[in-house]
This record gives structure tokens, C-alpha cells and sequence, in this order.
């Protein structure tokens, strides 16, 4: 029973952690992200107390160095451009705090296992998700829950009411779409690798736990396609059915998948039929897929919107370092006389865009070349696991057609996971031949 509840006490602070929200119970302007890393400066001061000296992580130095670089480019383009925007200049320091709230993750899950993994980390954010799938169902349905969340999780449920959209703990829009969107990316690779590990007896629980996470995480923001798509490739190109041929290894994993869909999917279409809010739910979610059906085009309204946002710098400064605003400055900075826009500056919400208007390709391409380190050097760090990290990076990329939003938490919590102990878990779990 001790074990259950440090479980799922370590399952909340994963959710704190991966869906961080304000709350009236932190002090102003610290939000649960925040809360973890200070647990994990904490952490990390008794170790090296412990130790009687430390090193710094030659991994974590040159990460800083990068983000620093990013750092400075912001602040340049702030300066050089007379702004107030300071949306990416202490990148540096929000790099370590993802860092730090990944380093007390690991750290706790260590303690309550007595291991950690790559597979163990991926299993508590299988299961936040989940959570925060069925959660968004019981906030949208149950009016009470959605007081009780509305009063203690600051996440602007206003203007998710006002679109009508579903949201969690935390979990809302296009940053919980492409959060769900990496887990998705995790467990495809757990479910190539199942059958050689003790996990296979869970398999099905994996499916279900995809199922929900690609239904009503769609639901939520149509962004978590991006990780079903590549999950879907990534399990189709390592079982061969890309050359029409089923590999020996993932024919147990085929067989769950047509079992479980003959199961899902009438349940799915009786409630598509006769649950009017599901039925709304769903035509959101999958929306290109149904327009493909029945109009043989593909077609999304918020794509149709991101068309009319493409909006290019006209000139060659604010192409090299930005005009230094990527908020919309009418309602912060007094002294703005630019061009009078709506929603985001210059009326545009495409990631690149944002960040090339704030801190021109100078920026953009410091930033890229971050994020790209640091996947190389969770690449570098745990062979075997290269197409997997490759992915959580395109997740990255492709995301950033849409919204700003980078993907460093997962690269964080991938760097806070010793080498040895990943690969002592890896053989633990393995089913002898």
C-alpha cells in the first residue's frame, strides 16, 4: 500500500511538472514547474554536501552555453530595438529550471523504485496523460470538478470556454497537444521494444492508453495529430508493413491492435451516433480526416486561419535580428507606434514567424541549433534509442509551423537519466532468451 501511494504521489509531480499551472496556493508568479525545480536545487545541494565537493556535467555546461547564446541574441534584439518584450531573453534560466524540475523527477523516481529509466520516466508520462485525457472529459461533463479546477488551476479558462475547447490540470491548447504528442512518440517506441521485456504482459494496457491519449487528446488540440502521425510511421517502418511484410517480432503487437480496434472502434462510432457533445468532440478533433471523407479534401479551420497569418518581415533588419516582439505590444509597451494588429504582433500565431519577428533568423537559428544539441546529446547518450529521440525533435520542428512552443522539457528529463542506470534497467527488464 506504501509502495501504491509514493506511486502515485511521484504520478502528481510528474503532472506538476510536464502540465505546470499557477495556483492561488504558490506565491505570485511561481507556478508548479517552478516548485519542482526549487525541489530539485534542493536535491542536488544535499547531494553534493553529501559528496563533499561536485562536478559540473560537462552535458549540462555546454547546454548552458547554447541557451546562453539564445540568451544574448534575444537581449541584443530587445535592446537594438528599443522593446520591452523580454519573452526569450532569460531563456538561460528557463533551460535550468526545466532542468532542475527534470532532476527532481528523476531523483524521486529513483528513490521510490530504486531505479531509473527512460522506460520508467516514460511510464509515469504515459500515465499523466491519461490522466489528464479522462480529466478534461470529467471537467467538460461534471460542473462541480470544473469549479473546484477553475478556482485552484490558473490556466485561462476563460478563453478556452470562449473557444469551446476542451482542457486538465494544466493540460490546454497547443502546448498539451504537443506534449501528448511526444508521449505518443515514447510509447510507439515501448511498443516496438515490448515483446523483449517483461512489460509484454501489458501490452494491451499500452494500446488503451494510446487509444485515449490520440482520441481525447485530439479533442483537446488537433497538435496531438503531429505524434500520431509519427508514432504511426515509426511503428509501421519497424514492423515492416511498409514493404508488406509483418516482422516475427511485432506480430503479438499486431494482433492486440486488430483485437483491441474491433473492440474500440464500434464502441467510438455508437457514441459518435448517439452522444451529441462526443459527436461535436470528435468532428473537431479529426476534422481534416472527415472533410477528406466526405468532401475528398483535406481541410481544417484552423489551418485555413494559419494560411491568413502568414504574415513575412518586409525588410532586412527585422529578417537578421527580429523587430524584439513576440507578444503583441499594444497592451504592454506605451511607446509602440508599429502597425496596429489583433491576437499576436503582426497578427501572426506561426511559430516561425513569432520568432523570426522577435529575434530575426539570428535568433531562430541559435535557438534550432540548441534544441538540436541537445538532442544529439540524448542520442549520443542512449544507443538504441536514436529514431525515438530523432522523432521527439521532429515533433519539435513540425510543431513550430503552428505555435512557438519548444520541446526542451522532454530532452530535459532524457539528460537527468544516467547512462548506467538506463542501461542496468534495460537488462533488468529484458526477457531471457
Amino acid at each position: 500500500m506504501l509502495k501504491l501511494l509514493l506511486i502515485l504521489f511521484t504520478g502528481i509531480f510528474v503532472s506538476c511538472f510536464y502540465f505546470p499551472f499557477a495556483t492561488p496556493l504558490l506565491p505570485a508568479g511561481m507556478n508548479t514547474k517552478m516548485l519542482i525545480a526549487v525541489l530539485g536545487l534542493m536535491i542536488g545541494g544535499m547531494k553534493m554536501l553529501g559528496s563533499k565537493g561536485a562536478e559540473v556535467d560537462k552535458t549540462f555546461f555546454t547546454l548552458s552555453i547554447y541557451a546562453l547564446i539564445v540568451s544574448l541574441i534575444c537581449f541584443f534584439a530587445v535592446t537594438y530595438n528599443g522593446t520591452i518584450d523580454t519573452a526569450y531573453v532569460f531563456y538561460m534560466m528557463s533551460m535550468w529550471t526545466w532542468l532542475g524540475g527534470a532532476y527532481a523527477i528523476c531523483n524521486i523516481i529513483k528513490a521510490v523504485h530504486g531505479k531509473v529509466s527512460i522506460t520508467l520516466v516514460s511510464n509515469y508520462l504515459i500515465a499523466v496523460c491519461v490522466f489528464q485525457c479522462v480529466m478534461a472529459l470529467i471537467i467538460d461533463s461534471v460542473p462541480y470538478v470544473q469549479r473546484v479546477v477553475d478556482s485552484y488551476v490558473l490556466l485561462g479558462q476563460d478563453f478556452n470556454k470562449s473557444v469551446n475547447r476542451l482542457y486538465s490540470v494544466g493540460a490546454h491548447l497547443d502546448t498539451a497537444g504537443m506534449r501528448y504528442s511526444l508521449v505518443l512518440v515514447l510509447l510507439a517506441h515501448i511498443l516496438l521494444k515490448i515483446q523483449k521485456t517483461t512489460y509484454k504482459r501489458w501490452l494491451w494496457l499500452y494500446l488503451v492508453a494510446y487509444a485515449i491519449i490520440v482520441v481525447i487528446g485530439n479533442m483537446m488540440a488537433r497538435t496531438t495529430s503531429v505524434g500520431m502521425v509519427l508514432s504511426v510511421v515509426y511503428l509501421l517502418m519497424n514492423s515492416g508493413l511498409h514493404k508488406l511484410q509483418l516482422l516475427p517480432s511485432t506480430r503479438l503487437l499486431w494482433t492486440w491492435i486488430g483485437g483491441i480496434a474491433l473492440l474500440v472502434v464500434p464502441y467510438l462510432v455508437y457514441k459518435y451516433n448517439t452522444d451529441a457533445n462526443f459527436y461535436k468532440d470528435v468532428r473537431f478533433a479529426f476534422e481534416g480526416f472527415f472533410a477528406l471523407y466526405e468532401k475528398g479534401e483535406w481541410n481544417v479551420g484552423s489551418n485555413e486561419q494559419l494560411k491568413n497569418m502568414v504574415v513575412f518581415p518586409d525588410n532586412i533588419k527585422t529578417w537578421i535580428i527580429g523587430d524584439g516582439y513576440f507578444n503583441n505590444p499594444i497592451h504592454t509597451d506605451p511607446n509602440y507606434i508599429g502597425k496596429i494588429t489583433g491576437g499576436y504582433y503582426m497578427g501572426t500565431d506561426v511559430g516561425y514567424l513569432r520568432l523570426i519577428f522577435y529575434m530575426g533568423l539570428t535568433g531562430l537559428f541559435a535557438f534550432s541549433i540548441f534544441m538540436c544539441k541537445a538532442a544529439q546529446m540524448a542520442i549520443n547518450r542512449f544507443k538504441g534509442y536514436g529514431m525515438m529521440i530523432f522523432l521527439l525533435l521532429a515533433v519539435h520542428f513540425i510543431v513550430w509551423f503552428k505555435v512557438s512552443s519548444d520541446c526542451f522539457v522532454i530532452f530535459a528529463l532524457l539528460l537527468c537519466i544516467p547512462q548506467k542506470d538506463n542501461e542496468e534497467y534495460d537488462k533488468f527488464i529484458a526477457v531471457e532468451k
